[in-house]
């Protein structure tokens, strides 16, 4: 994992957070394109549900250096499979979609499940 991600509340971590892998790209996507090519392995995927943390997959567009796009995608902790791209509908330049990141991570730590299912994929 490259980052491990505290969430903010009135300026200062209260607890939540989630474990985030990046992987970027400097290859030219068609603009009709709905996803990004990021590949996670299997291995990978079923390495980080063992962890008690939401997780995610960004893909960071960098096929345009002054416009640098990052994508995000939740990793279900019952996923078994591995990932191959993100969809470029979870644009973390989006208000709404860093809104639902932060809730559903705050809501996986208030159930305490221990069962991550994501709505960012």
């Amino acid at each position: 994992m490259d980052f491990l991600v505290l969430l903010i509340r009135d300026g200062k971590a209260f607890g939540p957070h989630f474990f985030l892998q990046v992987k970027s790209t400097s290859t030219k996507a068609d603009v009709g394109d709905l996803s990004i090519a990021a590949r996670f392995s299997a291995d990978e995927v079923q390495r980080i549900a063992q962890w008690k943390a939401p997780a995610y997959l960004a893909a960071v567009d960098g096929s345009n250096a002054r416009r640098e796009q990052v994508y995000i995608r939740g990793i279900d902790s019952d996923r078994l499979t591995g990932i191959a791209t993100v969809p470029r509908s979870q644009n973390l330049n989006d208000k709404a979609v860093r809104k639902a990141l932060y809730d559903e991570v705050v809501q996986y730590f208030a159930s305490r499940t221990h069962s991550f299912t994501s709505t960012l994929s």
